[in-house]
């Protein structure tokens, strides 16, 4: 299941703004949503937000994505550069987010600012971590955030950016409790990219057998199965299916099998395929759900 985290910004909290809506409508698309309530607000501190924003979100893959406001853009920022090397989110939306500071009127919003607009940021590997996919909103008349940090944003992390007219700081206070723009610009990043009818037809998936499915030392995630496609094709392929499925259950099923997919070594096994399943996310949960045809098949059988 997409997973979406809401940071909110600098004395904001999760039920404020247009969080409360954002969250309605993207659970309404199937996403679980959590609007993070982070420590001290009106006190935000680097050393305190961001190792709260890494343990809510735990373990991340290219299904976690990130929403964030004013200081939270910030957040979010700093926690991306945390990650280790390789790993990476879905993407990420930054609502009125910012570089630096220059409209601060008090000397204590100063000396909480300071460390957010002056300590550096690796915006290379951020770029990285974000999977190129960052989308960063503003309004052309926010008091809060200087209009130049929206040619930062681009020029820094290759954001796509949004103009808003009147919005100010997208705060109740200015009349924002609903912010579409929000909501297009994540679906934007988060829906799977269009394909032509010519990229389609690149796949070759077949209806295949399932002959044997046996353990694999060293994994509990991993079955080996063989696989009769027909006419003498019989593929070894590596299926991330032990925990849900037992190997005596498995073979004399029928299953779509994508067969021209690069052959990959796992576990010291070369795996020549792709069994194709259903996913059900219900609950949290990622289960695959075998797909069988309502009628016998010939082996081999192509699926379009």
């Amino acid at each position: 299941m997409k997973r979406v985290f809401l940071i909110h910004g600098w004395d904001g909290a999760p039920d404020n703004h247009w969080f409360p809506w954002l969250t309605t409508e993207l659970t309404k698309r199937g996403f679980k949503v959590e609007a993070l309530a982070m420590p001290n607000p009106s006190e935000p501190k680097i050393e305190t937000w961001i190792p709260f924003i890494a343990d809510a979100i735990g373990e991340v893959d290219k299904d976690t994505y990130c929403i964030g406001h004013s200081i939270g853009c910030q957040a979010i920022l700093r926690y991306l550069e945390t990650l280790p090397k390789g790993k990476q989110i879905g993407g990420a939306v930054f609502v009125a987010g910012f570089f630096q500071l220059p409209f601060l009127k008090t000397a204590e919003e100063k000396i909480i600012a300071q460390p957010w607009s002056k300590t550096s940021l690796d915006v290379n590997k951020i770029k990285q971590v974000a999977n190129g996919k960052i989308a960063a909103i503003f309004s052309d008349n926010d008091s809060d955030v200087d209009f130049a940090d929206e040619k930062l944003f681009q020029q820094r992390l290759n954001a796509v950016t949004i103009i808003e007219h009147a919005k100010g700081h997208f705060t109740a206070e200015d009349g924002v409790t609903e912010l579409p723009v929000v909501l297009k610009a994540f679906l934007e990043i988060a829906s799977p990219p269009e394909i032509s009818i010519d990229d389609f037809s690149k796949l070759d998936i077949r209806m295949g057998k399932i002959i044997t499915a046996e353990a694999i030392a060293g994994t509990d995630k991993l079955l080996k199965l063989q696989i009769d496609l027909g006419s003498g094709d019989v593929r070894t392929i590596c299926s991330g299916i032990a925990k849900f499925y037992k190997p005596e259950d498995l073979p004399g099923k029928l299953v779509p099998v994508l067969t021209n997919i690069k052959p990959r070594t796992l576990k010291g096994i070369e795996s020549r395929g792709m069994v194709l399943f259903a996913i059900d996310e219900t609950d949290g949960k990622h289960e695959p759900i075998i797909l069988l045809p309502i009628k016998d098949l010939p082996l081999g059988s192509p699926i379009q």
